[in-house]
């Protein structure tokens, strides 16, 4: 099930901050039970720009990772995050001057 944006659900929570941004970003999510976590950032297109968790069993707890993006792939990014059968989908936003 496709879950909204900074949603708590029984499995996990993400917030990505500061979006939009300029080059890097940080992309935070709580855990609240183990489970298999693949986070992936796509393209406005749908192709894989960078997989920063790739079916990787986690604790519970809270995770963060750093993400550099140029202007290049875009300036509209999706971040997702699937544990198991649940799935949150945020779109990142790259601001270029």
């Amino acid at each position: 099930s496709i879950v909204p944006e900074k949603t708590v659900t029984n499995l996990f929570q993400l917030k990505i901050a500061p979006n939009p941004f300029h080059q890097e970003t940080v992309i935070h999510y709580r855990l609240a039970k183990e489970a298999k976590v693949s986070l992936i950032i796509y393209d406005v297109n749908g192709r894989k720009v960078n997989t920063l968790v790739q079916e990787e069993w986690q604790l519970e707890g809270q995770y963060q990772y750093p993400l550099q993006l140029s202007s290049e792939s875009g300036r509209l990014f999706y971040a997702v995050l699937q544990t198991g059968e649940e799935v949150i989908c945020q779109p990142l936003i790259l601001q270029v001057n």
